[in-house]
């Protein structure tokens, strides 16, 4: 799925590329997430690769890993939570990790902290969830309409990637990401510098649409537009 920012048809898939990380256990065709086995009775090894589910794609040996953590490491009463964040950086100083494990890595431990934005600042993130509601019906009305706000998603991160490994081909290396939740799905969107006015707006506070013309000035006002409707399409922003 992408989005162009180049020629009004190109313009909007060199600006943003969308892809998603698969929420916790659900095995999907993006990840080619594997059946492993792990031994009955440990309970920690099996809450751990439950939570980090993501490294199987470029772990081929999670649970030794896994296990060679839980041996090294006591939990400490720790929640499940922590006790995995704490597994991925043991084994983020790993030595000789490939650039993909690393981006791997990454993707994993956003994924813990969005949530745990979403959470802190549960009251912003459910009414944006609510906002999302009207953008279908508000896009339309973008073209004529100036004063309607801009909101941007308060459950986000941002993350450098270094290898395609969750981001197509056409992208350069390293990538921005945005990472960011819709509903109980974590997006990541790559995010280049044309789009980078608009969003460090944003994130002082929502802003009106005709106060953010500046922001893409180098666009026409379609093309704006545009680039807004499918903002709010990703889920990156909602209209309110």
């Amino acid at each position: 799925m992408s989005l162009t920012l180049a020629s009004f048809g190109q313009k909007i898939a060199h600006t943003i590329r969308s892809f998603t990380l698969s929420p916790r256990s659900v095995p999907t065709a993006t990840f080619h997430i594997r059946e492993v086995t792990v031994p009955v009775g440990n309970d920690r090894t099996r809450d751990l690769l439950t939570s980090c589910d993501l490294l199987m794609q470029s772990f081929p040996d999670i649970t030794a890993e896994i296990d060679n953590y839980v041996s090294a490491v006591k939990p400490y009463r720790r929640s499940m939570t922590e006790d995995a964040e704490e597994f991925l950086d043991w084994l983020a100083r790993r030595p000789n990790l490939s650039d993909a494990q690393r981006d791997t890595i990454i993707c994993q431990q956003s994924r813990f902290t969005i949530e745990f934005v979403a959470m802190k600042q549960q009251l912003a993130h459910v009414r944006f969830q609510e906002l999302l509601s009207n953008n279908a019906r508000l896009a339309d009305e973008l073209p004529r309409n100036g004063c309607i706000f801009v909101h941007l998603n308060p459950a986000h991160v941002w993350a450098s990637l270094d290898t395609h490994t969750f981001v197509d081909e056409l992208t350069p290396v390293p990538a921005r990401i945005l990472f960011y939740q819709v509903a109980r799905s974590i997006q990541g969107a790559v995010i280049e510098d044309d789009l980078m006015p608009l969003l460090n707006q944003l994130r002082e506070m929502p802003q009106r649409v005709r106060n953010l013309r500046w922001t893409l000035s180098q666009l026409s006002h379609i093309e704006f537009i545009a680039v807004l409707r499918e903002l709010a399409r990703l889920g990156i922003i909602a209209l309110g």
